[in-house]
């Protein structure tokens, strides 16, 4: 799923809203996996069986932080 408080659009997405992007056993506690919802990119972890997911655009170079840039 996809949570976050910020208030911007995601792929014509309501931002906050939850969205199912897969099994939660597909990340493993301390993991992370690239989805896409709509047209973004986004990364999901999982802390401590806590889902978290983050734009994975960076804000100041346009870079995939996916890819570890």
């Amino acid at each position: 799923w996809y949570n976050s408080g910020s208030t911007r659009e995601l792929g014509g997405f309501g931002v906050g809203q939850r969205i199912a992007v897969g099994a939660a056993a597909d990340i493993p506690v301390g993991g992370n996996k690239l989805v896409t919802v709509g047209t973004k990119d986004v990364e999901v972890f999982n802390v401590n069986g806590e889902f978290f997911a983050i734009d994975d655009l960076c804000p100041h170079l346009g870079a995939s932080l996916s890819g570890g840039h």
